[in-house]
């Protein structure tokens, strides 16, 4: 089951419709339960707006945290990428699977990637689609 919504933008007068599935919207990560991780064999990107709150906190917790595991990222669209390990784990990740940064920081420090995984958006000019990867069962 999917839901259409409409959004208006009065300034543009810009009709916009987005297509969501409705498991998207109850979708819970099992975390420690789960048999996969997504946080394994791939780039773990920073968007810009992450990155920026990471480097301008005045807090020193947050400081060390993040101090030497964030890099620059290769890909022009992110301000950096998360460091992984020789198993390509993010660095990150407890023995249990779970996020340290939202264990022991605040999930406001978390990438967008990392915020919306496993949802997908698929945006075309008038409307937008999200889905979901094969990432997780």
């Amino acid at each position: 089951m999917c839901e259409f919504k409409h959004t208006h933008n009065n300034l543009k007068k810009i009709s916009f419709m987005i297509l969501e599935f409705d498991y998207l919207k109850k979708f819970k990560c099992t975390s420690y339960d789960c048999i996969n991780t997504c946080c394994s064999g791939w780039d773990i990107h920073v968007d810009e707006k992450t990155f920026s709150k990471i480097q301008n906190s005045k807090d020193p917790k947050i400081e060390n945290f993040f101090l030497n595991k964030l890099k620059k990222s290769n890909n022009k669209n992110f301000a950096a990428e998360i460091n992984t390990n020789k198993n390509k784990r993010c660095i990150f990740l407890d023995n249990k699977n779970l996020c340290k940064i939202q264990k022991n920081i605040d999930d406001r420090f978390l990438s967008e990637t990392c915020k919306t995984y496993p949802r997908r958006e698929v945006a075309f000019p008038d409307s937008k689609f999200f889905s979901a990867t094969f990432g997780c069962p």
